[in-house]
Protein backbone atom coordinates (compact mmCIF):
# COMPACT_ATOMS: atom_id res chain seq x y z
CA UNK A 1 0.00 0.00 0.00
CA UNK A 2 1.41 3.53 -0.83
CA UNK A 3 2.31 6.26 1.35
CA UNK A 4 -0.35 8.80 -0.15
CA UNK A 5 -3.74 6.15 0.45
CA UNK A 6 -2.16 5.26 3.99
CA UNK A 7 -2.11 9.24 4.78
CA UNK A 8 -5.51 9.86 2.38
CA UNK A 9 -7.27 6.79 4.87
CA UNK A 10 -5.39 8.86 8.21
CA UNK A 11 -6.70 12.28 6.80
CA UNK A 12 -10.58 10.65 6.43
CA UNK A 13 -10.69 9.14 9.93
CA UNK A 14 -9.48 12.36 11.31
CA UNK A 15 -12.19 14.06 9.97
CA UNK A 16 -14.59 11.54 11.52
CA UNK A 17 -12.94 11.85 14.61
CA UNK A 18 -12.86 15.64 14.55
CA UNK A 19 -16.35 15.48 13.71
CA UNK A 20 -16.78 13.53 17.00
CA UNK A 21 -15.04 15.37 19.14
CA UNK A 22 -17.26 18.43 18.13
CA UNK A 23 -20.42 16.99 18.62
CA UNK A 24 -19.17 15.69 22.14
CA UNK A 25 -18.20 19.05 23.09
CA UNK A 26 -21.50 20.49 21.64
CA UNK A 27 -24.00 17.89 23.23
CA UNK A 28 -22.81 17.03 26.59
CA UNK A 29 -23.64 20.36 28.28
CA UNK A 30 -27.16 20.16 26.83
CA UNK A 31 -27.36 16.08 28.04
CA UNK A 32 -26.49 17.77 31.72
CA UNK A 33 -28.48 20.69 31.42
CA UNK A 34 -31.54 18.63 30.59
CA UNK A 35 -31.54 17.01 34.07
CA UNK A 36 -32.56 19.59 36.51
CA UNK A 37 -29.95 20.07 39.22
CA UNK A 38 -27.24 17.75 37.30
CA UNK A 39 -24.88 20.53 36.12
CA UNK A 40 -22.70 20.30 38.89
CA UNK A 41 -21.91 16.86 38.05
CA UNK A 42 -21.15 17.55 34.40
CA UNK A 43 -18.80 19.63 35.89
CA UNK A 44 -16.85 17.07 37.87
CA UNK A 45 -17.45 14.71 34.67
CA UNK A 46 -16.24 16.97 32.18
CA UNK A 47 -12.99 17.66 34.32
CA UNK A 48 -12.33 14.34 35.26
CA UNK A 49 -12.66 13.90 30.96
CA UNK A 50 -9.86 16.73 30.71
CA UNK A 51 -7.56 15.26 33.19
CA UNK A 52 -7.94 11.59 31.52
CA UNK A 53 -6.98 13.03 28.20
CA UNK A 54 -4.02 14.59 29.57
CA UNK A 55 -2.60 11.22 31.18
CA UNK A 56 -3.80 9.49 28.32
CA UNK A 57 -1.60 11.66 25.71
CA UNK A 58 1.60 10.02 27.53
CA UNK A 59 0.48 6.91 28.15
CA UNK A 60 -0.57 6.23 24.55
CA UNK A 61 3.07 7.33 23.42
CA UNK A 62 4.91 5.04 25.66
CA UNK A 63 2.36 2.09 24.64
CA UNK A 64 2.97 3.04 20.93
CA UNK A 65 6.70 3.03 21.36
CA UNK A 66 6.37 -0.54 23.64
CA UNK A 67 3.81 -2.26 21.40
CA UNK A 68 3.57 -0.95 18.19
CA UNK A 69 2.55 2.51 16.37
CA UNK A 70 -0.26 0.94 14.39
CA UNK A 71 -2.19 -1.00 17.71
CA UNK A 72 -2.24 2.05 19.32
CA UNK A 73 -3.97 4.11 15.85
CA UNK A 74 -6.40 1.12 15.42
CA UNK A 75 -7.48 0.03 19.16
CA UNK A 76 -8.50 3.52 20.49
CA UNK A 77 -11.05 3.86 17.85
CA UNK A 78 -12.62 0.46 18.71
CA UNK A 79 -12.47 0.77 22.21
CA UNK A 80 -14.06 4.40 21.55
CA UNK A 81 -16.83 2.55 19.47
CA UNK A 82 -17.97 0.69 22.27
CA UNK A 83 -17.96 3.12 25.03
CA UNK A 84 -20.38 5.10 22.00
CA UNK A 85 -21.61 2.56 22.15
CA UNK A 86 -22.39 2.02 25.82
CA UNK A 87 -23.28 5.56 26.67
CA UNK A 88 -26.39 5.30 23.94
CA UNK A 89 -27.50 2.06 25.84
CA UNK A 90 -26.97 3.55 29.52
CA UNK A 91 -28.99 7.15 28.60
CA UNK A 92 -32.58 6.04 29.92
CA UNK A 93 -30.71 4.66 33.06
CA UNK A 94 -29.72 8.01 34.16
CA UNK A 95 -27.13 10.65 33.68
CA UNK A 96 -24.75 8.96 36.19
CA UNK A 97 -23.75 6.21 33.72
CA UNK A 98 -23.04 9.28 31.26
CA UNK A 99 -20.69 10.86 34.14
CA UNK A 100 -19.58 7.57 34.66
CA UNK A 101 -18.45 6.93 30.98
CA UNK A 102 -16.87 10.23 29.86
CA UNK A 103 -13.53 10.42 31.37
CA UNK A 104 -12.84 6.90 30.18
CA UNK A 105 -13.99 7.95 26.54
CA UNK A 106 -11.91 11.09 27.17
CA UNK A 107 -8.67 8.32 28.10
CA UNK A 108 -9.50 6.33 25.11
CA UNK A 109 -10.12 8.83 23.27
CA UNK A 110 -5.89 10.45 23.67
CA UNK A 111 -4.23 7.16 23.36
CA UNK A 112 -3.68 7.49 19.88
CA UNK A 113 -3.25 11.06 19.20
CA UNK A 114 0.87 10.69 19.77
CA UNK A 115 1.25 7.39 17.60
CA UNK A 116 -1.01 9.23 14.91
CA UNK A 117 1.20 12.05 14.97
CA UNK A 118 4.17 10.06 14.50
CA UNK A 119 2.89 7.42 11.60
CA UNK A 120 2.43 10.86 10.01
CA UNK A 121 5.88 12.45 10.43
CA UNK A 122 6.87 8.25 9.29
CA UNK A 123 4.61 8.06 6.26
CA UNK A 124 5.71 11.42 4.69
CA UNK A 125 9.14 12.63 3.31
CA UNK A 126 10.90 15.22 5.11
CA UNK A 127 9.81 17.68 2.52
CA UNK A 128 6.31 17.23 2.45
CA UNK A 129 5.44 17.22 6.76
CA UNK A 130 4.69 20.65 6.93
CA UNK A 131 2.07 20.93 4.48
CA UNK A 132 0.92 17.19 5.67
CA UNK A 133 0.57 18.27 9.54
CA UNK A 134 -1.10 21.60 8.38
CA UNK A 135 -3.76 19.75 6.32
CA UNK A 136 -4.36 17.57 8.86
CA UNK A 137 -4.99 20.38 11.14
CA UNK A 138 -7.56 22.34 8.68
CA UNK A 139 -9.79 18.84 8.54
CA UNK A 140 -9.66 18.69 12.21
CA UNK A 141 -10.84 22.34 12.42
CA UNK A 142 -13.63 21.62 9.59
CA UNK A 143 -14.85 18.79 11.76
CA UNK A 144 -15.07 20.17 14.88
CA UNK A 145 -17.35 23.08 12.95
CA UNK A 146 -19.57 20.33 11.73
CA UNK A 147 -20.12 18.89 15.07
CA UNK A 148 -22.65 21.41 16.44
CA UNK A 149 -24.36 21.37 13.35
CA UNK A 150 -24.62 17.50 13.33
CA UNK A 151 -26.11 17.56 16.65
CA UNK A 152 -28.44 20.10 15.23
CA UNK A 153 -29.41 18.01 12.89
CA UNK A 154 -30.45 14.84 14.76
CA UNK A 155 -31.50 15.94 18.15
CA UNK A 156 -35.20 16.86 18.75
CA UNK A 157 -36.13 18.36 21.95
CA UNK A 158 -34.25 16.76 24.42
CA UNK A 159 -33.75 13.26 22.84
CA UNK A 160 -30.00 13.50 22.69
CA UNK A 161 -29.78 9.22 21.73
CA UNK A 162 -29.87 9.72 17.75
CA UNK A 163 -26.70 12.15 17.97
CA UNK A 164 -25.09 9.61 20.42
CA UNK A 165 -25.65 6.83 17.77
CA UNK A 166 -24.24 8.92 15.23
CA UNK A 167 -21.32 9.80 16.92
CA UNK A 168 -20.50 5.33 17.62
CA UNK A 169 -21.62 4.64 14.13
CA UNK A 170 -18.70 7.08 12.88
CA UNK A 171 -16.03 5.68 15.10
CA UNK A 172 -16.66 2.49 13.98
CA UNK A 173 -16.37 4.08 10.65
CA UNK A 174 -12.87 5.61 11.58
CA UNK A 175 -11.77 2.41 12.82
CA UNK A 176 -12.68 0.37 10.11
CA UNK A 177 -10.98 3.33 7.57
CA UNK A 178 -7.77 2.73 10.30
CA UNK A 179 -7.51 -0.95 9.99
CA UNK A 180 -6.49 -0.76 6.45
CA UNK A 181 -3.63 1.72 7.20
CA UNK A 182 -0.58 -0.24 6.92
CA UNK A 183 2.89 0.69 8.15
CA UNK A 184 5.27 0.98 5.56
CA UNK A 185 8.09 0.03 7.78
CA UNK A 186 8.39 -3.39 10.00
CA UNK A 187 7.80 -2.51 13.97
CA UNK A 188 9.16 -4.65 16.92
CA UNK A 189 7.71 -4.76 20.04
CA UNK A 190 9.96 -3.09 22.94
CA UNK A 191 9.49 -3.80 26.72
CA UNK A 192 8.29 -1.04 28.34
CA UNK A 193 11.43 -0.12 30.37
CA UNK A 194 12.94 0.04 27.83
CA UNK A 195 11.07 2.60 26.17
CA UNK A 196 11.52 4.63 29.13
CA UNK A 197 15.36 4.16 29.13
CA UNK A 198 15.10 5.30 26.09
CA UNK A 199 12.87 8.35 26.79
CA UNK A 200 14.78 9.49 29.71
CA UNK A 201 17.80 9.03 27.61
CA UNK A 202 16.81 11.24 24.78
CA UNK A 203 15.52 14.01 26.82
CA UNK A 204 18.93 14.32 27.69
CA UNK A 205 19.50 16.03 24.54
CA UNK A 206 19.40 19.47 25.07
CA UNK A 207 18.20 19.85 21.64
CA UNK A 208 15.24 17.82 22.36
CA UNK A 209 14.98 19.41 26.11
CA UNK A 210 14.84 23.08 24.92
CA UNK A 211 12.08 21.93 22.31
CA UNK A 212 9.89 20.56 25.07
CA UNK A 213 10.39 23.73 27.03
CA UNK A 214 9.84 26.30 24.07
CA UNK A 215 6.77 23.91 23.51
CA UNK A 216 5.27 25.02 27.18
CA UNK A 217 6.32 28.62 27.18
CA UNK A 218 4.47 29.24 23.61
CA UNK A 219 1.59 27.10 25.10
CA UNK A 220 1.69 29.54 27.74
CA UNK A 221 2.00 32.72 25.99
CA UNK A 222 -1.10 31.46 23.42
CA UNK A 223 -3.51 30.68 26.37
CA UNK A 224 -2.67 34.00 27.95
CA UNK A 225 -3.19 35.95 24.74
CA UNK A 226 -6.54 33.79 23.73
CA UNK A 227 -8.53 33.38 26.95
CA UNK A 228 -8.84 36.98 27.93
CA UNK A 229 -9.50 37.68 24.28
CA UNK A 230 -13.39 38.12 24.31
CA UNK A 231 -13.47 39.83 27.83
CA UNK A 232 -11.06 42.27 27.35
CA UNK A 233 -12.30 43.45 23.79
CA UNK A 234 -15.59 43.49 24.98
CA UNK A 235 -14.94 44.56 28.72
CA UNK A 236 -11.70 46.95 28.46
CA UNK A 237 -12.19 48.03 25.09
CA UNK A 238 -15.62 48.38 25.25
CA UNK A 239 -16.42 46.82 21.83
CA UNK A 240 -19.67 45.75 20.54
CA UNK A 241 -20.98 42.22 20.88
CA UNK A 242 -21.64 41.41 17.09
CA UNK A 243 -18.13 43.48 17.24
CA UNK A 244 -16.15 40.66 19.20
CA UNK A 245 -18.08 38.21 17.67
CA UNK A 246 -17.10 39.14 14.35
CA UNK A 247 -13.38 39.46 15.57
CA UNK A 248 -13.86 35.95 16.89
CA UNK A 249 -15.32 34.50 13.84
CA UNK A 250 -12.53 36.40 11.46
CA UNK A 251 -9.74 34.71 13.91
CA UNK A 252 -11.02 31.25 13.21
CA UNK A 253 -11.19 31.43 9.66
CA UNK A 254 -7.36 32.83 9.27
CA UNK A 255 -6.67 30.18 11.08
CA UNK A 256 -8.36 27.84 9.00
CA UNK A 257 -7.10 29.47 5.43
CA UNK A 258 -3.94 29.84 6.35
CA UNK A 259 -2.67 26.39 7.35
CA UNK A 260 -1.87 24.96 3.97
CA UNK A 261 0.15 27.73 3.03
CA UNK A 262 1.92 28.17 6.38
CA UNK A 263 3.12 24.08 5.51
CA UNK A 264 4.01 24.87 2.23
CA UNK A 265 5.94 27.69 3.86
CA UNK A 266 7.43 25.11 5.95
CA UNK A 267 8.47 22.91 4.06
CA UNK A 268 10.08 25.47 1.70
CA UNK A 269 12.39 27.58 4.64
CA UNK A 270 12.27 24.92 7.40
CA UNK A 271 10.78 24.51 10.61
CA UNK A 272 13.07 26.37 12.66
CA UNK A 273 13.00 30.06 11.29
CA UNK A 274 8.87 29.57 11.07
CA UNK A 275 9.42 29.34 14.96
CA UNK A 276 11.44 31.94 15.48
CA UNK A 277 9.29 34.13 12.98
CA UNK A 278 6.00 32.66 14.69
CA UNK A 279 7.45 33.72 18.72
CA UNK A 280 8.78 36.98 16.82
CA UNK A 281 5.93 38.64 15.71
CA UNK A 282 3.45 36.97 18.16
CA UNK A 283 5.78 38.84 21.13
CA UNK A 284 5.15 42.12 18.85
CA UNK A 285 1.40 41.26 18.89
CA UNK A 286 1.03 40.99 22.39
CA UNK A 287 2.77 43.78 23.34
CA UNK A 288 0.89 45.81 21.25
CA UNK A 289 -2.48 45.08 22.21
CA UNK A 290 -3.06 47.10 25.05
CA UNK A 291 -1.69 49.73 23.53
CA UNK A 292 -3.29 50.37 20.23
CA UNK A 293 -5.83 52.59 19.42
CA UNK A 294 -9.55 50.69 18.97
CA UNK A 295 -9.13 51.30 15.00
CA UNK A 296 -5.73 49.44 14.95
CA UNK A 297 -6.97 46.06 16.81
CA UNK A 298 -8.61 44.47 13.97
CA UNK A 299 -5.12 44.51 12.03
CA UNK A 300 -3.29 43.34 15.00
CA UNK A 301 -5.64 40.42 15.58
CA UNK A 302 -5.69 39.21 11.69
CA UNK A 303 -1.26 39.14 12.09
CA UNK A 304 -1.83 37.72 15.79
CA UNK A 305 -4.19 34.71 14.21
CA UNK A 306 -1.51 34.18 11.13
CA UNK A 307 1.85 34.03 13.17
CA UNK A 308 0.03 32.17 16.53
CA UNK A 309 -1.13 29.49 13.91
CA UNK A 310 2.18 28.99 12.28
CA UNK A 311 3.53 27.74 15.53
CA UNK A 312 1.37 24.43 15.81
CA UNK A 313 2.59 22.81 12.42
CA UNK A 314 6.39 23.66 12.85
CA UNK A 315 6.56 22.01 16.13
CA UNK A 316 5.12 18.84 15.15
CA UNK A 317 7.72 19.08 12.46
CA UNK A 318 10.49 19.71 14.26
CA UNK A 319 9.57 17.02 16.59
CA UNK A 320 8.88 14.80 14.03
CA UNK A 321 12.47 15.57 12.83
CA UNK A 322 15.13 15.87 15.98
CA UNK A 323 13.57 13.05 17.90
CA UNK A 324 14.72 9.64 18.01
CA UNK A 325 12.38 6.88 16.32
CA UNK A 326 12.04 4.68 18.77
CA UNK A 327 10.66 7.16 21.46
CA UNK A 328 8.96 9.43 18.89
CA UNK A 329 5.33 9.03 19.90
CA UNK A 330 6.37 9.21 23.35
CA UNK A 331 7.87 12.87 22.73
CA UNK A 332 4.73 13.36 21.11
CA UNK A 333 2.96 12.80 24.01
CA UNK A 334 4.95 14.53 26.36
CA UNK A 335 4.71 17.69 24.15
CA UNK A 336 1.04 16.66 24.24
CA UNK A 337 1.27 17.17 28.05
CA UNK A 338 2.87 19.89 28.59
CA UNK A 339 0.82 22.32 26.01
CA UNK A 340 -2.18 21.16 28.31
CA UNK A 341 -0.04 21.50 31.83
CA UNK A 342 1.40 24.84 30.84
CA UNK A 343 -1.97 26.38 30.09
CA UNK A 344 -3.87 25.64 33.48
CA UNK A 345 -1.52 27.71 35.67
CA UNK A 346 -0.88 30.37 33.69
CA UNK A 347 -4.46 30.69 33.06
CA UNK A 348 -5.05 31.24 36.83
CA UNK A 349 -2.13 33.87 37.26
CA UNK A 350 -3.70 35.58 33.91
CA UNK A 351 -7.07 36.12 36.62
CA UNK A 352 -5.27 37.92 38.76
CA UNK A 353 -3.27 40.10 36.55
CA UNK A 354 -7.03 40.79 35.42
CA UNK A 355 -7.86 42.83 38.65
CA UNK A 356 -4.26 44.37 38.60
CA UNK A 357 -4.33 45.86 35.01
CA UNK A 358 -5.90 43.48 32.12
CA UNK A 359 -3.04 45.15 29.76
CA UNK A 360 -0.97 43.17 31.82
CA UNK A 361 -1.94 40.26 30.58
CA UNK A 362 -0.35 40.72 27.19
CA UNK A 363 2.69 42.50 28.39
CA UNK A 364 3.41 39.08 30.28
CA UNK A 365 2.09 37.21 27.08
CA UNK A 366 4.92 38.89 24.74
CA UNK A 367 7.64 38.36 27.66
CA UNK A 368 6.87 34.54 27.26
CA UNK A 369 7.17 34.63 23.45
CA UNK A 370 10.04 36.31 23.93
CA UNK A 371 11.89 34.30 26.30
CA UNK A 372 11.07 30.78 24.33
CA UNK A 373 12.97 32.31 21.42
CA UNK A 374 15.72 32.91 23.90
CA UNK A 375 15.58 29.10 24.46
CA UNK A 376 14.69 27.80 21.14
CA UNK A 377 18.12 29.47 20.27
CA UNK A 378 20.33 27.58 23.23
CA UNK A 379 21.68 24.21 21.86
CA UNK A 380 24.51 22.37 22.50
CA UNK A 381 24.76 19.92 19.87
CA UNK A 382 24.19 20.60 16.02
CA UNK A 383 20.72 20.99 15.04
CA UNK A 384 18.89 18.90 12.64
CA UNK A 385 17.92 22.05 10.56
CA UNK A 386 19.46 25.12 10.97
Amino acid sequence: MNRALNVTLLMSSSFLASIIGGMLFFLVPLIFSSEEGSMWLYGISFSALMLASLISSFVGGLLADSIGILIMVKLPALLSFFILLGIYLMLPLGIFWIAALLPLFGFVGGLSSPAMQTLISELMPRERMGRIFSLFNVIIALGELLGPLSVAMTSKGHEFRSSILLMAIMCLLAFLLRLRVEYVEGEKARRFSHTLRATASSLKDSNITNLLIFIALVGSAEALFSTYLVPYLYSVLRFELYTVTALYIMVKVIHITTQLPVGILIDKVGYLRILYLSSFISSLVAMALPLARSWLIPLILCVGAFSMMMNDPAVKVAIGTNSPKEVRSTIFGIANNLVVLSQSPIVIVGGFLWSIWPGSIYIISSLLFLFSLFILSIHKTARVEL
